[in-house]
């Protein structure tokens, strides 16, 4: 979810993912109609990989990676689909990919790509302690 550039994938690519069974949602998507058609993909109690890219995200949230896009996700809209994608199921695994501080402008994107590790590190705890 949050493409809004061509991205380094062809259109083979896209086609192969399609036919497995991926679901695509543009930036525009979630712009135009909210985040709740990504989350009810979600199935109800399963185990959920998050892998996140920042590129995703809006350039004015995370400067810190090479595919600046205008029109990205912000960062709260990042923090509900991790906390609904708990909420929806048990969290296995996540990632954060595409950080390039060498590019970051003021560490805006570190501090804003931390701030969401460590929320979601606090989410999986808690997850952890109910269970």
């Amino acid at each position: 979810m949050g493409a809004r550039g061509i991205g380094s994938g062809h259109s083979r690519d896209f086609e192969d993912a399609l036919n497995w069974g991926v679901k695509f949602f543009t930036g525009f998507d979630i712009h135009k109609f909210g985040l709740n058609p990504v989350i009810n993909e979600i199935v109800e109690g399963s185990k959920v990989i998050l892998c996140i890219d920042v590129d995703a995200m809006d350039p004015s949230v995370t400067p810190n990676t090479i595919g600046r896009t205008p029109g990205g996700l912000s960062y709260y809209q990042v923090l509900e689909l991790i906390m609904s994608a708990a909420d929806r199921g048990q969290i296995a695994a996540v990632d954060f990919v595409e950080i390039m501080p060498e590019v970051d402008i003021d560490g805006i994107g570190g501090l804003n790509v931390s701030r969401l590790v460590a929320a979601t590190m606090g989410i999986i705890a808690r997850q952890k302690a109910e269970a």
